[in-house]
């Protein structure tokens, strides 16, 4: 047996399982290519779990999978937010129509009962007429929330900076709304330092903000017969605290209750249930004047709304 023969047998023998290998591996990656394909298949096809599995000896197929993989993830994560977002909007549709029916059907039940029931006393007619301008204050509130919050998240209200004593715009506050708390059956405490507060801020902002925690406090907190606001200095901030006695607010909606649309069904009556926008804006206008809000709730003993605010140079 010659060599050349020998090597002609051993190059034919290698060509031979080269050949085999590179038909096997051609095999391999077209299954390995009609897997991820399936697989892209059944996502397109609404499967949001489904994933590419591919073996780690296949190289640069694995190294794609992978990359396939990360993009099916964060384009699930993706659909996810979108869905919920559509969900709340159309909460928030429904609950916009919620707040705006509720005072307009009661308003218009009144003006009916003025109109045409002759045998109503003065002392009745007056008492109509007072509901009615609540309950349309009520409704320019929703109306004026909805539409702040959308200027506020589209960068249309910019907060003008300019030093504001909260000392009077606090009470000020307090005095447009002690008829509002009064006829809701409810009892306040007021507590301002007589220490002027300044702040850099805008009027508006601050008047809604303290408006909406106001507004809050006597809707949610009823049952417990008494409101509260406090103003008082801690160091270098000026503190100002919203309180009620009510129902309070669960532990597993405290950390959602400023967020846009919330409503916290747990906590909440839901005849009282509104669009979740009053907090949200009080939340957007603090921090755009570079203060803070938090929430503490202990049913039926203090639910209290704390919005810090950086004191102006001329208090320190």
């Amino acid at each position: 047996m010659n060599a050349g023969w020998v090597a002609s047998v051993l190059a034919c023998g290698l060509l031979s399982a080269v050949c085999l290998f590179l038909a096997l591996a051609r095999a391999a990656s077209v299954r390995t290519l009609r897997s991820v394909n399936e697989a892209l298949q059944d996502v397109a096809n609404g499967n949001r779990n489904r994933r590419i599995r591919v073996r780690v000896s296949d190289g640069q197929l694995h190294q794609l999978a992978l990359l396939l993989n990360r993009f099916l993830d964060e384009w699930a994560r993706s659909a996810e937010i979108a869905d919920r977002s559509e969900r709340m909007r159309k909460q928030m549709i429904a609950d916009i129509s919620h707040d705006i029916r509720t005072p307009l059907t009661s308003i218009l039940g009144y003006v009916d009962a003025l109109r045409n029931e002759q045998a109503l006393t003065e002392a009745e007619k007056e008492l109509y007429l007072r509901i009615v301008a609540n309950k349309g204050n009520e409704l320019l509130m929703t109306i004026n929330n909805f539409f702040a919050l959308a200027r506020i998240e589209a960068g249309e209200a910019a907060v003008p900076a300019e030093p504001v004593l909260l000392n009077e715009l606090v009470k000020e506050e307090m005095l447009s709304y002690y008829y509002v708390i009064t006829e809701a059956g409810l009892q306040p405490e007021v507590s301002i330092t007589d220490e002027p507060l300044y702040v850099l801020g805008d009027h508006a902002s601050l008047r809604r903000v303290v408006a909406n925690l106001l507004s809050n406090a006597v809707r949610y907190g009823r049952e417990g017969g008494t409101i509260g606001l406090q103003l008082s200095r801690d160091r270098s901030n000026a503190v100002l605290t919203v309180w009620d006695r009510g129902k309070g607010i669960s532990e597993d909606d405290l950390p959602h209750i400023f967020d846009r649309l919330y409503t916290g069904v747990k906590s909440r009556n839901r005849d009282l249930q509104g669009a979740g926008l009053g907090l949200t804006i009080v939340r957007r206008l603090v921090e755009n004047m570079g203060g803070t809000v938090s929430v503490s709730s202990r049913p039926f003993e203090r639910t209290a709304f704390v919005c810090t605010f950086p004191i102006e140079l001329r208090n320190k």
